[in-house]
């Protein structure tokens, strides 16, 4: 083998192991991150039964032992903290609605109670593009702020409305 030949596979293994590197550095960011979407657009993304093997959803039956020490009545009260906390962030960003405007909302917690997942469909169709965007991005912040106030054993998932108004 010539040494140019092996300085050439010399710099390819380099560049390789540098590739993986990155990949293995990105991986968590690709997958783990907070992702804020249009309800809509994630359900057709995600498989609602693939994120429902992560994601432990049976909060109020007998089974939410499985993921909390708590009551389903403790949960109901932590979650409309949550949706209350939801609302409070987005209006003291002082994003406007114009009018009483409800949306529905599917969020996956990690088991480290911080958002991986959280959807959102506003309710009214006529709801303009350019403030979808910047609800989303309001969302991705407070996703990235926001810890649930339970412990959790396990991953878990939870869907509701929230009313928001100015």
């Amino acid at each position: 083998m010539s040494c140019e030949t092996s300085l050439t596979i010399l710099n390819k293994k380099h560049v390789m192991k540098h590739c993986l590197a990155l990949l293995c550095l990105s991986f968590p960011a690709l997958f783990f991150g907070q992702k804020v979407e249009k309800m809509e657009l994630a359900m057709r993304k995600y498989a609602q039964d693939s994120l429902q093997e992560i994601y432990f959803n049976r909060i109020f039956s007998d089974e939410i032992t499985e993921c909390f020490q708590a009551s389903p009545e403790l949960f109901l009260a932590e979650w409309s903290k949550f949706s209350r906390g939801v609302a409070k962030y987005i209006h003291e960003k002082n994003f406007t609605w114009g009018q009483k405007t409800t949306a529905m909302v599917d969020v996956y917690f990690n088991r480290d109670e911080k958002i991986d997942h959280f959807f959102i469909s506003v309710k009214d169709p006529s709801f303009p593009e350019d403030k979808y965007r910047k609800l989303m991005a309001l969302l991705e912040d407070f996703s990235k702020e926001y810890k649930f106030t339970i412990d959790a054993a396990i991953p878990f998932s939870n869907s509701g409305s929230i009313i928001f108004y100015d």
